[in-house]
């Protein structure tokens, strides 16, 4: 990143950079609100003392500034700015006033509403959502900034109220593509080898055809299926080797089966708030508990082992259907809708493979950002 480049060479201080992201927020944020907490004076407090830190003892982020749900990174050097905000428990459509900082009359998507709001809008280079659903693509997306769901289990997500503890994980969204400069989440695990710059000459692309598109986004707009039809003609402009899939009769049912988890553990995630005051809790979640679906202990087990099947065969291949696989998917930006309204595309990769996505969307982000049509106004 530019910013922690300037900061690690001395052009730039940590309290500078700080100063210079509050002045945007202050800016900014009667319309966008994207900050659930954020105080001025403990940022700056914090940043002088990120200056401070003599240079063998800085941490891989150092001086980089987040938004979070809940604060983490401090360790590795980072420079925390806030919480952001997010719908009822990450799990309602009830949520913050935060609105899209493309169009303050539309929604920058939950439930990671915040953290996609505050990066598109240039508030904060970096913000980290959690995805049960598509909480963190999907912000991505509505607010044309990149966005990664790793595979599941290969970072603690456990760090605040879970819906899911079994699908759910954290994920940064950001401006640029999350494989260049320094990773995110970070990790203190053995460093791997980086991976050769990916081109788009010669790729093998696989994309989705119609049945495949009809079970896992059957509520998709004109201007999502042409972003679908684009990139299409983008990568085989480029030398990539695109080819259609469809994926097997068995994934058929697999969203029903999602959603079957996703209500049955609803009714043990929100019982302690339902037995407090049920009347506080968004009808949802009361739904959940009062298993209001019907679901009987035989569907929900029959779900798993339907979910648990399919995981190995979509590593042979490659929304909700593949943070139910477990899957690493990153979003890429650069398609907009008929309105103007940025639309981003989802890659999807095997499971534990998560640098492979990561360079692809760095080679076919180039080529969409520059062709797919979209150009932020801000």
């Amino acid at each position: 990143m530019e910013a922690q480049s300037k900061i690690l060479s001395g052009e730039l201080t940590v309290e500078d950079y700080a100063r210079s992201l509050l002045s945007r927020i202050k800016d900014r944020d009667s319309t966008v609100k994207a900050w659930a907490y954020l105080d001025p004076g403990r940022v700056l407090s914090e940043a002088r003392k990120l200056d401070a830190v003599p240079e063998e003892e800085r941490g891989p982020m150092h001086g980089i500034a987040i938004g979070v749900k809940d604060v983490i990174y401090t360790k590795a050097g980072a420079l925390i700015l806030g919480k952001t905000t997010t719908t009822e428990f990450a799990a309602t459509v009830r949520g913050p006033v935060t609105t899209n900082p493309h169009n303050s009359s539309r929604t920058p998507g939950g439930s990671s509403s915040g953290s996609g709001a505050s990066v598109g809008d240039m508030q904060v280079p970096i913000s980290l959502g959690t995805q049960t659903g598509g909480s963190t693509i999907r912000p991505g997306s509505y607010n044309g900034i990149f966005a990664l769901k790793l595979t599941w289990g290969s970072h603690l997500a456990r760090s605040s109220k879970e819906l899911q503890s079994h699908s759910r994980h954290p994920g940064p969204v950001r401006k640029i593509n999350p494989r260049s400069a320094t990773p995110i989440p970070h990790s203190r695990r053995r460093r791997r080898r980086p991976l050769p710059l990916l081109r788009c000459k010669g790729s093998q692309i696989s994309l989705p055809k119609n049945r495949t598109l009809a079970q896992t986004h059957r509520h998709i707009g004109p201007g999502t299926a042409a972003a679908f039809e684009l990139p299409r003609e983008l990568l085989a402009n480029h030398g990539a080797i695109v080819e259609e899939i469809e994926l097997p009769s068995s994934f058929d049912g697999l969203p029903e089966a999602y959603c079957i988890v996703l209500h049955s553990d609803g009714r043990v995630a929100f019982l302690p708030e339902y037995r407090l005051d049920k009347s506080k809790l968004w009808p949802s979640l009361v739904a959940h508990v009062d298993n209001e679906h019907k679901i009987s202990r035989k569907q929900q087990l029959e779900s798993w082992d339907k979910i648990a099947m399919l995981r190995p065969r979509i590593d042979e291949i490659a929304g909700n259907m593949w943070t139910a696989l477990h899957t690493p998917v990153v979003n890429v930006p650069g398609f907009k809708s008929v309105n103007g309204m940025p639309i981003g595309l989802s890659l999807v990769g095997p499971r534990y493979r998560d640098q492979h996505p990561l360079q692809v969307a760095e080679a076919v982000g180039k080529i969409f950002g520059a062709e797919g049509g979209w150009r932020s106004q801000l």
